[in-house]
């Protein structure tokens, strides 16, 4: 009780401020402001609104055309001439300039911190970023063509001119010369960019992962970065709640989220499905005003058979796993327990051969003891052939 009135409360002012208490702090201060403003005179200064530095247009033709991306960072500038398309990300202090050509960055690629695309020098007039690329940290791009599924290291310079093949890499820190082209599949580093190896799948796996990663990241930016007032205001209530809430009461939530029946109106509403006339007959109520035809079709001995459809899909999905275990029980009461099993790995294995000696000794004649029928021997010559 305590809990919900101090909750209520706290909504009760949040609504009394952002209704009243907000709007008249606003004007007042505005008036203020004005009054300030008329004192100064010639001494004073107009405050000028910076507008956000992620979007802006220098032309009529030169605006920023964003296709769903997914995060861009607010400290962060996009002016002119640029095309985002989606799932796209643009990390913290990056800077693309589209004012003398245009810039097309791909799908889900990756621009990470400090990193400055523009058109400095060269014949060029587009710079081509292609779909899941990487760009490291404080790189430079300048009037290039970067296909699909490559990588650039951090603080690598890529020269006007210059072509990154598909599926290739330019290590940490390569400075390329103007005109270069990385073909698909190797690795160039060195200043200026050699040809370093190929790289191998393995690497190419570790790439992709990289990219995986990056991309999460900055979803959990986006996340918390473009949240509303209201969300901030609901995060912090969330964990506050999860600070001082005891274990009982984390239990319950759990309990309440899984679809579970808490309240007193659920639980009456399972007793009435459950013993709600089904199973009973007319001679089973004391009541003799009964009338025993409004009974017979009221009281029926029809079995029970709980609804589910309104409940979540953990009791359906527990249903069918008995229904499952039943019938692989039948199967393997069916089945004799020693028609397809193994040997037992103790089992005694009888040779077909019962006289190892002959088998052993074929050319010899083994000695035998007359009481077997065997045949006489010379033990000495058996001995001098054997040695």
């Amino acid at each position: 009780d305590s809990v919900m009135a101090s909750t209520t409360l706290f909504y009760l002012m949040e609504k009394a401020s952002y209704k009243f208490l907000g709007p008249l702090l606003r004007t007042s201060g505005q008036a203020l402001y004005r009054s300030g403003y008329k004192v100064n005179g010639p001494t004073a200064h107009q405050d000028i609104r910076v507008p956000s530095l992620r979007y802006i247009p220098l032309s009529d033709e030169k605006v920023p055309n964003y296709k769903n991306p997914g995060w861009i960072a607010t400290n962060s500038s996009v002016a002119g001439n640029v095309e985002i398309d989606e799932g796209a990300a643009i990390f913290h202090g990056v800077v693309i300039k589209g004012d003398n050509c245009k810039i097309k960055i791909g799908k889900r690629a990756m621009i990470q911190d400090l990193t400055r695309i523009s058109k400095v020098a060269g014949k060029e007039k587009n710079i081509e970023i292609g779909d899941e690329v990487i760009i490291g940290c404080n790189c430079e791009l300048d009037s290039c063509v970067i296909e699909n599924h490559s990588y650039i290291g951090d603080g690598a310079y890529i020269a006007p001119g210059c072509l990154i093949e598909s599926f290739s890499m330019v290590a940490a820190g390569t400075v390329l010369l103007p005109g270069t082209v990385v073909p698909s599949g190797q690795i160039w580093a060195g200043n200026p960019g050699k040809y370093l190896r190929d790289l191998t799948p393995q690497e190419k796996i570790t790439l992709y992962e990289n990219h995986q990663e990056l991309e999460q990241l900055s979803k959990i930016y986006n996340e918390e970065c473009e949240r509303t007032f209201r969300e901030w205001i609901d995060k912090r209530n969330e964990l506050w709640y999860k600070g001082w809430s005891t274990s009982e009461m984390k239990f319950y939530d759990w309990y309440e989220a899984q679809g579970f029946p808490l309240t007193e109106e659920d639980m009456n509403e399972i007793d009435d499905r459950s013993d709600g006339g089904y199973g009973t007959s007319v001679f089973d109520h004391n009541d003799s005003k009964v009338d025993p035809l409004w009974a017979e079709e009221e009281y029926t001995n029809l079995p029970y058979e709980p609804d589910l459809s309104h409940y979540p899909e953990i009791f359906q999905k527990q249903a069918q796993n008995y229904e499952m275990f039943d019938k692989v029980k039948e199967r393997f009461d069916k089945e004799h327990p020693e028609s397809q099993g193994a040997p037992h790995p103790h089992t005694r294995h009888v040779p077909k051969e019962q006289a190892p000696w002959e088998t052993k000794w074929p050319d010899h004649t083994v000695y035998r003891s007359p009481g077997d029928g065997g045949h006489q021997v010379y033990l000495h010559q058996f001995l001098y052939d054997v040695w």
